[in-house]
């Protein structure tokens, strides 16, 4: 009858053990889950610990650590799997509470901050490529809110994503000079060649800070792509041309049948300021881009991107016209750089 009780209770045991052992047991697609929730806990941790988020959030690194550290135990032992999942959900809240407040406390903080100075920089100048910047740190800004307000869960590709944004706007604002030549000084008279003063003024009014920048940016950055966003906009009075000049036969060479005819005398004259307007900033960027890569060597990781525009006849912003057709403050062309870096 002993015999009989002992053999009855190893059976016993034996069963208890083997159900704790099974219960453990998982299936392919369970396992998978679980190694799925451990590595997104872990992706999201390394990034909170490029925040600093140790000093600045201490409590919730704790959880995200500790916890994350638990889930990676419980998944080398595979009976304990099952133990991984929740603790791994547990370091991935605690992140995503990091995140949420890294983004409200600093990302949101810096974007409101950068919008305020491109707003103080640009003023009235809708010419200025710092204005084309303000959309993304709005939407920066809008995330923000949405977060405030609960109708986002903090995503850490959105969180990466505007603080490259944030970064990329900084760089752009620091780099970023602007000047205005006047035609008078810079082009002869019936023509969209640089003058001689023209290309003096250039030169030490606007080349010489570009190319210091440029210079800085590459000890700065040595392995980065350094680019040279150059913009120019150019504008003309209201003074019609002497269709018998060489310069009305250059500004209409090829584009006869774009010109407006002789009988929309004011058309036609637009028109043909327009094109002037474009020769001129065209003339200004590309020799900005010549005179720069001239201090480069054949290799180098400095690209130069020209804009030329031509807003003719309309009238520059900050001006106040003097009703004249023959005004000389609208006959200028407006200069800007920004330069940026790119990892290669």
């Amino acid at each position: 009858m002993r015999d009989g009780k002992k053999q009855f209770s190893k059976l016993l045991c034996y069963t208890i053990i083997l159900g704790v052992i099974l219960s453990g047991c998982m299936s392919k697609q369970g396992m998978m889950q679980v190694q799925n929730a451990v590595e997104e806990a872990e992706k999201h941790f390394e990034t909170v610990q490029t925040l600093n988020a140790e000093r600045t959030y201490p409590d919730n690194f704790v959880t995200a650590r500790d916890n994350l550290y638990e889930a990676k135990k419980f998944l080398e032992e595979k009976w304990m799997a099952k133990k991984a999942l929740p603790a791994a959900e547990n370091s991935l809240s605690a992140s995503k509470i990091i995140l949420k407040r890294y983004y409200l406390d600093g990302i949101a903080n810096k974007a409101a901050k950068l919008k305020q100075t491109i707003i103080e920089k640009v003023g009235d100048d809708y010419d200025s490529p710092l204005k084309d910047y303000l959309p993304e740190l709005d939407e920066v800004l809008n995330y923000a809110e949405e977060l405030e307000t609960g109708q986002q869960i903090a995503s850490l590709d959105k969180v990466l994503a505007s603080l490259d944004v944030c970064i990329k706007v900084q760089d752009v604002s620091i780099s970023y000079t602007s000047d205005r030549l006047e035609s008078d000084v810079s082009f002869d008279i019936g023509s969209y060649d640089l003058s001689a003063k023209g290309i003096r003024t250039l030169e030490q009014n606007f080349l010489s800070k570009i190319i210091a920048d440029k210079e800085k940016y590459k000890g700065q950055y040595p392995d980065s792509i350094i680019t040279l966003k150059i913009k120019v906009v150019g504008y003309t009075d209201q003074v019609g041309f002497d269709e018998k000049k060489p310069l009305f036969r250059e500004l209409s060479a090829g584009i006869e049948n774009e010109l407006p005819p002789k009988y929309e005398p004011e058309e036609r004259r637009r028109f043909l300021n327009r094109r002037l307007s474009k020769f001129r900033a065209r003339a200004i960027s590309e020799y900005i881009k010549r005179r720069i890569l001239r201090t480069e060597r054949r290799g180098s990781k400095v690209k130069v991107d020209p804009e030329s525009l031509g807003k003719g006849e309309a009238i520059p912003p900050g001006i106040s016209p003097s009703g004249s057709v023959n005004d000389p403050q609208r006959r200028i062309c407006k200069i800007y750089s920004t330069i940026n870096y790119m990892a290669k």
